[in-house]
């Protein structure tokens, strides 16, 4: 979505005195909840390009249990109710209960970016002009940390909730890591994209002849 706003006036004579704002909203980024790779037969292990597991986590998609008692998964009782206690809190998972989740099916937020454009023009001689411009992109951020902010996993975006073997026809899922210790530390939250989530401000000037 892009939405744009302009204002121009004669404030000093014969220059013009111009600003304008320009909206940017899209949808998140796509990403895919998959299993570790610590059964390598299974989950697949990490690509060498990337350094750790935490990285690119492997590729094979996330079976999500219909609920605590689903037949054809088991493991941990603690590990399984807190997994469940996630998938009940993220709604992108809750809605494929009992099926393997699509590749790229779940995005993260939603992200608004608000450019400003200042601009003045200076009378010089005869017809000649300067144009004074000031360019401010994310301007939202410049005003509040937490604005104009645009969330991502690391490039394949693969977001792993359990590590995974086979047995007896069952699911056998187990923790990743000790920190996963309560729906809360089930999955990592998105990384904050460094460069598009920061304003930055230029300033230029042309001159007319």
């Amino acid at each position: 979505m892009t939405a744009t706003l302009g204002w121009s006036k004669y404030l000093f004579g014969d220059n013009r005195s111009s600003a304008s704002l320009v909206y940017l909203g899209h949808s998140g980024r796509h990403y895919s909840y998959t299993f570790g790779s610590g059964n390598a037969a299974f989950g697949g292990t990490f690509l060498a390009d990337f350094g750790s597991e935490g990285d690119n986590p492997g590729s094979q998609l996330f079976y999500v249990p219909t609920g605590i008692s689903d037949p054809i998964v088991t493991g941990d009782a603690a590990f399984l109710a807190n997994l469940n206690g996630f998938i009940d809190g993220n709604s992108c998972l809750k809605g494929h209960r009992g099926s393997i989740i699509g590749r790229n099916a779940c995005e993260t937020g939603s992200t608004s970016i608000i450019n400003l454009r200042l601009s003045q023009e200076v009378s010089l001689w005869s017809d000649k002009k300067l144009e004074l411009m000031l360019d401010i992109e994310n301007f939202g951020n410049l005003l509040n940390d937490d604005w104009g902010r645009v969330e991502n996993y690391s490039s394949p975006s693969n977001v792993a909730l359990a590590n995974v073997a086979i047995a007896g026809g069952q699911y056998v899922y187990s923790p990743i890591s000790g920190s996963q210790v309560s729906p809360e530390t089930i999955a990592p939250d998105a990384a904050i994209a460094r460069l598009p989530s920061v304003y930055r401000i230029q300033f230029g000037v042309r001159f007319r002849f």
